[in-house]
Formats: C-alpha cells, sequence, structure tokens
C-alpha cells in the first residue's frame, strides 16, 4: 500500500531527514593498548605511578567543567541512579531556567564504561596497560545550539575520555527555519505544518553534506581542556562515528478527519507485517 499515492488529494506535504542521531567520539590512540603506552611515556610516567597520572587528567578536566558549570550559572545535578532519564531531568531545569542559546544545565552520574588501566600479569609477574569495563563520572552537558538547537555532549572523565553527542534533524529544521522566519507547528518531535515545505526540505537536504566532524571539533574543544595535550603527544583528536541514526518521514494530512479515516488501516497493517 502506497500511502502517498493512495492519498495524494488529501496530503499537503511530506517531509523526510534525520531525526534522533547519537555520535560517539573517541582517540583511537587512548584506546589502544600499545599507543596508549606510548602517551604514558612520552608524558615521563611510569607504569607504577599510572593512578596519580591518570587521576591528574581526571581532576584538570573536572575542574575545567565544573568552572565552566559556574561561570555560566546554569544548574547543576548529581544523579544517584545511572538510570534516571537524563532528558526529562535537564527538560524540567530548563523549564525552571529558560535560555535562548548556549549551556542549560549540566547533570553528573557514575556509569558503566570501559577504561585503560593498569594491573600486574600474574604470568609474566609484571605490570602491564590494559583495558576494564568499571564505574567512573560522566557529565552530561546539555544546550541549545545556535545550529542544531536541543543537544548534549556526554563526556567520560577517565581514560579514554571518550564522548558521546546527540543531536535531532528536526531540532535542525526547526532551528534553521526560525532564522527563515519560516511558520510551522510542531507536534513533540514530528512537524504537522510548514508554510514552506520546499524550503524545509532544501534545508534538511543540507544535513547530508555539512562538515560536521568540524562542529563536533569545536564543541568538543570548550569543553575538554586535555585535548590539546592529547594533540601534541599523539598528533590526532578525535575520531568521530554513528553510533545510532534514525530517519523519518512526515506525512502532513491537509485535516484531521483525513487521516483519521485511514488511521485503523494503517495501524492493522503496521502491526500484522
Amino acid at each position: 500500500m502506497n500511502i502517498l499515492k493512495q492519498n495524494e488529494k488529501n496530503i499537503k506535504g511530506v517531509l523526510t531527514g534525520f531525526d534522533r542521531i547519537v555520535i560517539n567520539g573517541f582517540s583511537r590512540q587512548l584506546n589502544n593498548c600499545r599507543q596508549f603506552l606510548f602517551y604514558m611515556i612520552q608524558n615521563n610516567c611510569d607504569l607504577v605511578n599510572f593512578n596519580v597520572f591518570a587521576l591528574e587528567h581526571t581532576n584538570s578536566l573536572c575542574n575545567h567543567i565544573d568552572n565552566i558549570i559556574k561561570e555560566n550559572n546554569i544548574p547543576y545535578k548529581f544523579l544517584n541512579s545511572s538510570k534516571t532519564s537524563k532528558n526529562e531531568v535537564a527538560r524540567k531545569l530548563y523549564e525552571e531556567n529558560p535560555v535562548d542559546e548556549g549551556l542549560v544545565c549540566a547533570i553528573a552520574s557514575m556509569e558503566v564504561c570501559d577504561t585503560m588501566t593498569v594491573k600486574g600479569n600474574k604470568q609474566t609477574q609484571k605490570l602491564e596497560v590494559t583495558r576494564r569495563s568499571t564505574k567512573c563520572k560522566h557529565y552530561y552537558l546539555y544546550m541549545i545550539d545556535k545550529d542544531f538547537g536541543w543537544m548534549y555532549l556526554k563526556i567520560q572523565t577517565w581514560f579514554p575520555f571518550n564522548i558521546q553527542i546527540y543531536l535531532n534533524g528536526r531540532e535542525y529544521i526547526c532551528k534553521q527555519l526560525d532564522k527563515e522566519n519560516i511558520h510551522y507547528e510542531r507536534y513533540n518531535n514530528c512537524l504537522i505544518d510548514i508554510d514552506d515545505i520546499e524550503k524545509a526540505q532544501e534545508i534538511s537536504d543540507h544535513l547530508h553534506n555539512m562538515n560536521l566532524e568540524r562542529k563536533f571539533d569545536g564543541i568538543v574543544s570548550k569543553y575538554n581542556n586535555l585535548l590539546p595535550r592529547f594533540e601534541k603527544h599523539l598528533g590526532h583528536g578525535y575520531f568521530w562515528t554513528v553510533f545510532e541514526c534514525e530517519y523519518a518521514t512526515d506525512i502532513m494530512f491537509k485535516t484531521r478527519e483525513h487521516l483519521e479515516n485511514i488511521f485503523p488501516s494503517l495501524v492493522e497493517k503496521a502491526f500484522f507485517t
């Protein structure tokens, strides 16, 4: 069943584009045991002194982010449970302290993650660099970006200091429509009416060709003060990969009744197939 063709006379517009996107950022060198050892050697750190070395990095990062929170006077909340919805907490803090652009709030919690460490090898009786799964503090920095609207940066505060960035394609479209003074109606994460649908589609398509790496590098450079140190000794910053990505189609009917007439059959079709 082709919904668009069968209901063409009742549809006023269609918009396709990226929806929810989660990007992971990591240093390939710091995630590799041999190259991580090289980084320690470059910093004159013996394996036996790893904990002091690692804590110095962690404390430097945490102090830097804490200072940004204080300087921007934004709400900060530490969650005792990592299962608590950060987005719901952030939205509530935003409602209490609305901003037009910039940092909205900061949330932190202890979460399970892969880390780099040094421990003894029972067979060789020597210390060695290895990976392990443990818990460490993570910051979630929620912000309203001038291009992408509502988004967040998540940063791990222990080696290898992995990063995650969340953004939303629909947020991006709305932000650009606002700049163009094009009226639209939005219901949750769905655009249900746009005065200039062709322009909205053009904006959505532009996201396909944007240099997102440069954008992400710029965001991270503000909040990770360790980045210049990594680039100096390793020659590279973060490598960006797509972790999760959704691509959505919004079909805008001329009236609610037109959709209600076919909605039961759509649900039935979706359920059984």
